[in-house]
């Protein structure tokens, strides 16, 4: 069994043929998605997890006997998966006694032997999109991604060339704005544009590309929304353009 939190692997072969046991793993609190991939070896397949804060495997998990790329990862869109099946294991579902009354031994609908004999299942256990006001948040494995909400989903999003991801902005930053307050040679603030403390401007020219902004200068050249999107002034980043009326 491989046990994944945020698509990264924390544990591989955990209990592998010692399913009566049990094993504990750490993993971080701010977590949002965690899942299992386990191959049955046996007459039946299944799979029990209970975490301390009350996550634990029921019904209300995903599962799929087919792989596909990112399945473990914030930001799958797993609503074509089925729930997850819990079977009447009779003799075996108190075990491990660890887990007995917890949670669930749960599997897809072909927990037979000589069925599917691997299973990929997935919870997401915090959802920031679900959050009001909550639009953008951080991909904390690359900052040239983030995270863009789509109906209380998170969408992992590409920054443009030569832009970072800066959560305090709410969009992708150009390099050379990074750069500004350590080299006072940098062209940081070659034209006028921008309201006293906000952080970007809209590109007069442009609906989907904007200006970050500094001391109330423009800074540089203008940066490219992600495709789908326009700059939104009212949040001072990318929006959807149904929120953006005046972007064509």
């Amino acid at each position: 069994m491989s046990f994944y939190a945020d698509g990264l692997l924390y544990t591989n072969g955990i209990n592998d043929n010692r399913w009566r046991r049990s094993s504990p793993v750490s993993i971080p609190d701010d977590t949002q998605v965690v899942a299992i991939k386990c191959v049955n070896r046996g007459r039946v397949g299944g799979i029990k997890m209970a975490l301390n804060d009350g996550t634990k495997t029921d019904v209300t998990w995903k599962c799929s006997a087919t792989f596909e790329d990112n399945w473990n990862k914030v930001g799958f869109h797993d609503a074509a998966w089925a729930n997850a099946i819990v079977p009447d294991y009779n003799t075996v579902k108190t075990q491990p006694q660890s887990l007995n009354g917890k949670a669930d031994w749960i599997w897809t609908s072909g927990y037979k032997e000589g069925e599917d004999t691997t299973v990929y299942c997935r919870k997401v256990i915090n959802n920031p999109c679900a959050f009001a006001g909550v639009k953008y948040f951080v991909y904390p494995f690359d900052d040239t991604k983030f995270y863009q909400c789509d109906n209380n989903v998170a969408k992992l999003r590409d920054c443009p060339p030569s832009t970072t991801w800066v959560q305090e902005n709410y969009s992708c930053v150009s390099d050379i704005v990074l750069d500004c307050d350590l080299d006072s040679d940098l062209d940081c603030d070659s034209d006028n544009g921008c309201i006293k403390d906000e952080p970007n401007t809209a590109d007069p020219d442009d609906c989907t590309k904007f200006y970050h902004c500094k001391h109330g200068k423009r800074l540089g050249d203008p940066v490219s929304c992600p495709g789908g999107t326009a700059y939104n002034p009212d949040v001072h980043g990318c929006d959807h353009f149904a929120n953006v009326p005046d972007c064509p």
